[in-house]
């Protein structure tokens, strides 16, 4: 993949409706097959359904924008469980159709494929033909992002991120840091696209897969995140700390130093206050 840098205005409503199990895989391959019919749009003007885009890859093709190296030597299992991932139905909430209806539910897949042999250049080299959704090719092909319901997302950002708990939640955050009026998640939607081996019951078990999503998120991404539990509405709020997209490395690690700061700062203060209190209470215990 040439373009390591690719950029994607992805609708909200898709990214809310991958659901739990969604592999890495499955969410990257779908973004740049996005990308590639963005680029078709741009390219060629308004595509209609019986005259998309490109839609036949290769192998190698697959490969490459999976990031898979030459040394796995089952890459042909894990491009097929890829694409398996994705023709999976999946559920999109309030959808307006190629009608022009509003549909309070949406279900169906992404895609279906075909593989072939290519007998022209190599026996062993498969060919994918990919076939869309026509309610998603509308979803893309309808640039209505006036409503604020797109989500500009870069592969850079998600790239080292090896699973898919940690793209999904990414995805999600990258959408409420558009919105100006709320940064929660409740629990429900949490169980809808976090995958655990553990039957997941209560808000605690979602804290902890937060916690090992967002070192990789704030590792590897273009946002540093913050997390609190509210436990009197069961949901995990957000706090975008910091967006790294257009600042140096060391204004980077500046930032991060004060952050850092002013989170000891608080726990130092905490810790003074209960130390008073402990220290009232000798005092009057003496007294």
């Amino acid at each position: 993949m040439k373009n390591k840098n690719y950029k994607i205005l992805k609708p909200n409503e898709l990214i809310d409706a991958f659901i739990s199990g969604t592999q890495a895989n499955s969410i990257r391959l779908i973004d740049r097959l996005w990308y590639e019919m963005d680029q078709e749009v741009h390219k060629r003007g308004k595509l209609d359904i019986e005259n998309r885009f490109r839609t036949e890859y290769s192998l190698l093709e697959l490969k490459e924008f999976l990031g898979l190296s030459n040394n796995n030597h089952n890459y042909h299992n894990a491009i097929e469980e890829a694409l398996d991932g994705l023709t999976k139905s999946i559920k999109i909430k309030n959808y307006i159709d190629t009608n022009g209806d509003v549909v309070d539910t949406l279900n169906e897949p992404l895609l279906s494929y075909k593989k072939y042999k290519n007998i022209t250049e190599n026996d062993k080299e498969k060919v994918y033909k990919i076939s869309l959704s026509s309610e998603l090719f509308a979803l893309m092909t309808n640039k209505n992002h006036k409503l604020g319901k797109f989500t500009n997302l870069y592969s850079r950002h998600q790239q080292k991120l090896r699973t898919g708990n940690h793209i999904l939640l990414y995805q999600r955050l990258k959408v409420l840091q558009g919105m100006k009026w709320k940064n929660e998640i409740d629990f429900e939607t949490f169980k809808s696209f976090i995958h655990s081996k553990k039957q997941i019951k209560y808000i605690s078990q979602i804290e902890e897969v937060v916690k090992r999503a967002l070192v990789a998120i704030n590792k590897h991404t273009d946002i540093l995140v913050s997390h609190k539990v509210i436990k009197s509405n069961n949901s995990i709020s957000f706090k975008i700390e910091l967006n790294r997209d257009n600042m140096t490395n060391e204004e980077i690690a500046k930032t991060v130093e004060l952050l850092k700061h002013k989170k000891e700062t608080k726990e130092e203060k905490k810790q003074k206050e209960e130390n008073n209190i402990i220290e009232n209470l000798l005092n009057k215990g003496v007294a």
